[in-house]
């Protein structure tokens, strides 16, 4: 999931954590609510982002600014998360 986040933020050029921030903040339709720290972590941490809803809010951000596929964009990261999230490490 986070290959996948980073490739679409590079699709998109890159954009600032600012504007990132006020294209999430300008759309009540995305479940999330992610601050500029968040969306920071949700690009750039190797952990999982705790929460979905922003991790996919940030997802449909990026499809825009890429013109991606929002909606397919948006299911692959929720099935990404979900799977990521089952993960058990050999061992256990």
């Amino acid at each position: 999931m986070k290959d996948l986040l980073y490739e679409a933020y590079l699709a998109a050029d890159a954009p600032s954590l600012d504007d990132m921030t006020a294209d999430i903040e300008a759309d009540d339709n995305l479940a999330g609510a992610s601050s500029r720290d968040t969306i920071s972590r949700i690009i750039s941490s190797p952990n999982l982002p705790p929460s979905q809803a922003d991790a996919v809010s940030v997802a449909m951000v990026l499809a825009r600014r890429a013109a991606w596929n929002e909606g397919d964009l948006a299911a692959r990261v929720r099935k990404l998360w979900t799977e990521a999230g089952m993960y058990t490490p050999a061992g256990r």
